[in-house]
């Protein structure tokens, strides 16, 4: 952007040390009694002192380039400050809106893990009950167990004795047959 300034300002110098040429042409007219100079060769631009023509016209030309630069590189300047302030209540707007979601999720999360705290507890208790009842059916059905292996004892018991018995009797049958 600075390169079109400083064409801007050479063109504007040019164009300067032309029209003080120019204005130089109507001064010579006057001081010659009123005869315009329509054209110049080179030995008369030169001998009327061109630099007093021409360099006064550049540094014009120059000097309203570099205001012009310096104009529009102010609006340029203050173009970018409002971009940058609209910006910063972008961000600002932005981070606000962050932090209330931020906050929001936080909040979410919160009654979440509360909530599955409960149900963990509440799991516990319930599996807890179930632990001790079954604890509980696990000693009823070995205390019935006990009580009909001793059963089943008793009986192999009675079987035994009444097949000691029987072999007895039979015994004493036999014995009573042979006498």
């Amino acid at each position: 952007m600075k390169f079109y300034y400083g064409l801007f300002a050479f063109i504007l110098a040019l164009a300067g040390g032309y029209l003080w040429w120019w204005m130089g042409d109507f001064y010579l007219a006057f001081e010659s009694g009123g005869k315009l100079v329509a054209t110049r060769t080179r030995q008369e631009f030169f001998s009327y002192g061109w630099p007093i023509f021409i360099l006064p016209g550049l540094i014009l030309g120059t000097l309203t380039g570099v205001a012009f630069g310096y104009v529009a590189q102010s609006a340029a300047n203050s173009e970018a400050d409002a971009t940058i302030s609209k910006l910063a209540k972008r961000t600002a707007d932005a981070e606000q809106i962050a932090k209330i979601s931020l906050e929001e999720a936080e909040r979410k999360a919160t009654t979440f893990i509360r909530e599955e705290h409960e149900e963990i507890k509440r799991l516990r208790r319930e599996y807890s009950n179930k632990f001790l009842q079954l604890e509980s059916d696990r000693a009823e059905m070995e205390r019935k167990l006990k009580a009909a292996n001793e059963k089943v004892e008793d009986a192999e018991k009675k079987k035994t004795s009444a097949m000691a018995y029987n072999d007895r009797q039979n015994r004493k049958k036999a014995r009573s047959q042979k006498s």
